[in-house]
């Protein structure tokens, strides 16, 4: 895989659409905070978590930000609220509940087992926004990203390795410089599901070109 081909692909989706990237970073970014309240006070760290959890699919909707500008649209701020509607909300929230489950789960028996299935199950939110999958129930969802990070996993860590630089200058930044690391990683991450979604529809289309062939004999 050429992780400098996907890291230029998300910098020139990104190019125009910064302000909007990371408007959209910090409004994701600050509801996943709530849930850490209880730091300074029990009660608000309950009330946090509430609302981090009931907001929980606005990560999909950031999922779709990002996944429009890898389609080579303009970044649309109000994409991070998609799936905020009768058909998307309860899928996207059971599916993430379930994803999380399975993964405190697999982490309870060894770590090692829980981060390779942390791994195997990242394209699931992903998978969540994409119209092609809408039809998927939470468990086929997750059941999807494995199949795509199939001899993938290693490709994704890899991927994130890759920014490494990046964040360790972020923290002699005092965090500054993750308001330019964090909507790059994340649109690398949607260029690398593109990808590997492209390359799974042809390996499909192949077989069944197989197949076809086969009936023919």
């Amino acid at each position: 895989m050429d992780y400098s081909y996907l890291r230029s692909r998300a910098r020139s989706s990104l190019t125009g659409n910064w302000g909007v990237a990371i408007a959209a970073m910090l409004i994701v970014g600050a509801v996943t905070s709530l849930s850490s309240l209880d730091y300074f006070d029990d009660t608000l760290g309950t009330i946090g978590m509430i609302i981090a959890l009931v907001l929980l699919p606005l990560n999909v909707g950031y999922a779709r930000f990002h996944y429009n500008m890898a389609l080579g649209k303009t970044g649309d701020f109000s994409d991070i609220f998609s799936a905020f509607n009768s058909l998307e909300y309860g899928r996207a929230l059971g599916t993430l509940i379930l994803q999380s489950i399975y993964i405190f789960l697999w982490f309870l028996l060894l770590i090692i087992p829980g981060i390779i299935k942390a791994f195997s199950y990242a394209m699931t939110i992903y998978i969540l926004q994409d119209p092609d999958f809408k039809h998927l129930s939470p468990n086929e969802a997750i059941g999807q990203s494995m199949k795509m990070m199939d001899g993938h996993k290693a490709n994704l860590f890899v991927l994130g390795l890759s920014f490494i630089g990046w964040i360790f200058l972020s923290i002699f930044t005092f965090g500054i410089l993750l308001f330019y690391v964090a909507p790059y990683m994340e649109q690398a991450i949607a260029e690398f599901y593109l990808h590997i979604k492209d390359e799974r529809l042809v390996q499909t289309t192949e077989i069944n070109k197989e197949d076809d062939w086969l009936k023919e004999y």
